[in-house]
């Protein structure tokens, strides 16, 4: 699997995931916050860019909205403090 976490604001996490070995599959993306998962999201949005780059039919991309307990102060805290995470499964 490929992806990435392009950006995370006060209310949102947005980026792409992607599986070569199963290009039609739509991944599940899970953000965990202090070692729980609180919320599973396709990954399912439209992105050009992924089309462009033949990163599958660019139908993968994730926007998540983050729970109150989990919105960041700033993106740079919120990851470094690594009580956050975002994974990807085949799940």
């Amino acid at each position: 699997m490929i992806g990435n976490v392009d950006g995370v604001n006060n209310d949102y996490l947005s980026g792409w995931v992607f599986d070569p070995k199963e290009p039609a599959k739509r991944l599940q993306v899970d953000v965990i916050y202090n070692g729980k998962r609180l919320i599973r999201a396709t990954a399912g949005f439209n992105r050009p860019e992924l089309l462009k780059n033949k990163i599958g039919d660019g139908n993968h991309g994730f926007y998540i909205a983050l729970p109150a307990i989990a919105a960041p102060k700033t993106p740079r805290s919120w990851w470094s403090r690594r009580k956050a995470a975002c994974r990807w499964a085949s799940r």
